[in-house]
């Protein structure tokens, strides 16, 4: 995977949060698919676990929020700006 530099251009996906009902497997499974990293949240972060990189921020994985199912919510950049 590669590291993005520069703006993003506008419409391009730029993070993930992923909202699952088992996170220990959540995490086993990313870590091995993508070689992602996590780092827990305190308790305020309720479960939140921060994905990395190489060091660099790519997503977030955390409990469901409400939803029966797991859930994927993309954020897309706006204006470049990201």
């Amino acid at each position: 995977m590669s590291t993005q530099t520069e703006k993003w251009p506008a419409g391009t996906p730029a993070w993930v949060d992923l909202g699952v009902d088992d996170l220990p497997a959540a995490k086993a499974f990313y870590s091995e698919l993508f070689g992602w990293d996590y780092l827990s949240g305190d308790e305020e972060a309720g479960g939140y676990l921060l994905a990395q990189l190489d060091g660099q921020a790519v997503g977030g994985t955390g409990p469901q929020a409400g939803f029966q199912h797991a859930n994927c919510l993309d954020h897309v950049s706006g204006l470049g700006q990201c």
